[in-house]
C-alpha cells in the first residue's frame, strides 16, 4: 500500500469516527426512505408528483457545496480530534497530505451525489413505466443526458470544490486566520463565476436554450472546452498549491 493510499484511508476512517455517534439513528433513516419511496411512488401514480429532466444539473451547485463542507470538515477535525501535531510531524510533503485530505472528501461526497444520482433515476424510469402517458421514453432520454451533463460537471468542479475546503480549513487554523472572510468572497467568487455557465452549456446543449448575450461565447466549443476541462485544473492547482504552502508555512498547532 503506497503511503497516499494510506492517508487516504486514516483520513475515511476519521470521517467514520465523526458519524459514528449518529449510528442510532440508521434505522430511523431507512424507514423514512422506505415511506418516502413509497409516497412518491404513489404521487406518480396518481399524477400527483412532477419530475424534472433536469433535476440533478440544478442539484450540481448543492453538491459542490457540500464538497466544500465535507473537505473543510476534514481538515480541522485534525485539530478537533488534538490529533493535528501527530498528523503534520508524519513524514509526508504538505502537498501529500493536502491531496489525501482533497481525494477522502472526495470519496465521501461521491458517495451522496451518485445514492441521489440513483434514487432519482429510479423514479424516472419507474414514471416511464407506470404513467407512460405523461412520461415518455424521449424524457427519459432527456433526463438522462442532462443527468450526465450534471455528472460530468460535477466531477469537473469538485476539486475545485474540495480544495476550496481545504484552503478554508488551513487559513481557519493558520496565522491568517484574521483573512478569512476575504478567503470566503474568494470562494463565494468562484462558485459564482463556475457554477452559473456550466449549467447554461447543460442547458444550451439539452434543451436548445439560447445563450444569453453575455454568455454568448460559450457557442464556441473549443472555448467550451476550456471552460469545462482546463479553467477547473488550472485553478485547481492554484488552490493545491496554496494550500500546501499555508500548511506548510503559517499554520498554528
Amino acid at each position: 500500500m503506497s503511503a497516499l493510499q494510506a492517508l487516504i484511508r486514516n483520513d475515511l476512517h476519521l470521517h467514520r469516527q465523526k458519524r459514528a455517534h449518529r449510528s442510532s439513528a440508521r434505522g430511523f433513516s431507512f424507514a423514512a426512505m422506505l415511506i418516502v419511496f413509497a409516497a412518491v411512488t404513489w404521487g406518480i401514480y396518481q399524477g400527483r408528483v412532477s419530475l424534472n429532466s433536469g433535476f440533478m444539473l440544478w442539484l450540481t451547485p448543492v453538491f459542490l457545496l457540500i464538497q466544500v463542507i465535507v473537505s473543510f470538515a476534514l481538515i480541522t477535525i485534525e485539530w478537533r480530534s488534538g490529533t493535528a501535531g501527530w498528523w503534520l510531524s508524519l513524514p509526508y510533503s504538505r502537498e501529500m497530505l493536502v491531496g489525501s485530505k482533497t481525494v477522502a472528501s472526495f470519496l465521501v461526497s461521491v458517495q451522496s451525489y451518485l445514492l441521489v444520482l440513483g434514487v432519482s433515476s429510479f423514479f424516472m424510469i419507474e414514471a416511464v413505466l407506470i404513467r407512460p402517458d405523461q412520461y415518455s421514453y424521449e424524457i427519459l432520454w432527456s433526463y438522462l443526458k442532462i443527468s450526465g451533463l450534471g455528472t460530468l460537471w460535477y466531477l469537473c468542479l469538485s476539486p475545485v470544490a474540495a480544495l476550496s475546503g481545504t484552503l478554508l480549513g488551513v487559513v481557519v487554523k493558520s496565522r491568517w486566520k484574521k483573512a478569512v472572510p476575504l478567503f470566503l468572497v474568494g470562494v463565494w467568487f468562484l462558485g459564482n463565476a463556475l457554477v452559473p455557465w456550466g449549467i447554461l452549456v447543460g442547458l444550451n446543449n439539452m434543451t436548445n436554450m439560447k445563450f444569453p448575450p453575455a454568455y454568448s461565447f460559450l457557442d464556441n466549443y473549443g472555448i467550451m472546452a476550456a471552460l469545462i476541462l482546463v479553467v477547473p485544473a488550472v485553478v485547481s492547482y492554484g488552490l493545491y498549491r496554496l494550500s500546501a504552502y499555508v500548511l506548510e508555512d503559517k499554520v498554528e498547532l
